[in-house]
């Protein structure tokens, strides 16, 4: 996933990181990098359920700094790909 990114092919890291979250379920960064991935693509509706996934997994008191993040990335394929250049 990781080499996907470094080459700023944003689609195939997000097929990567989804990979990788279905191997690793419970894992919230997985699913934030595959958010961050699937923006940094323009696909939001995948970024939308990663984000919403990662969400349930994240403890409360981390909540608001990584939402603040996604509603930046979703809105944003800049800011998106330099989030997914940092997972």
């Amino acid at each position: 996933a990781r080499a996907y990114a470094k080459q700023s092919n944003y689609a195939g890291a997000a097929n990567a990181w989804e990979d990788v979250s279905a191997a690793s379920p419970n894992q919230a960064t997985a699913y934030e990098c595959l958010a961050f991935n699937a923006y940094g693509a323009s696909q939001s509706r995948k970024g939308d359920l990663a984000s919403a996934k990662a969400l349930t997994i994240v403890p409360k008191a981390g909540q608001t700094s990584i939402k603040q993040a996604f509603q930046q990335a979703k809105t944003s394929p800049q800011t998106a790909q330099q989030l997914a250049q940092q997972c």
